[in-house]
């Protein structure tokens, strides 16, 4: 593996209002040049996301890391640029809720295993 740990993580709501705007504060207040960005989000979300900050230049080069359901994969040409170099992963629906827990708590805590 990539041995990636994401240090600052950003808590989002259900239904966020401005998520896009939300993330792009978040990204802008990391002080990394080419910073790790794990999101687990409703594909309306990462849509959302992705349309706020196509149009965005920001200070910094994020690897995505993204989990979401149901996204739309034909559409993923019109912001793949803005998730370029990035990760999908799409648990199926029952596995959701582990996934998301086993996902945020992979990125938090070191395992040296991953490193080999």
């Amino acid at each position: 593996t990539l041995g990636i740990r994401v240090p600052e993580i950003l808590e989002l709501i259900p239904k966020q209002v401005n998520i896009g705007l939300a993330v792009e504060g978040f990204l802008r207040s990391l002080r990394r040049q080419m910073p790790v960005v794990a999101m687990v989000l409703d594909a309306a979300d990462v849509v959302a996301v992705a349309e706020h900050l196509k149009n965005i230049e920001l200070p910094n080069n994020p690897t995505w890391l993204i989990g979401s359901l149901g996204l739309e994969l034909r559409r993923l040409k019109s912001w793949m640029a803005v998730y370029k170099g990035g990760a999908f992963v799409e648990p199926h629906m029952p596995e959701l809720r582990e996934f998301k827990n086993f996902f945020l708590e992979s990125l938090k805590i070191p395992d040296d295993k991953l490193s080999q």
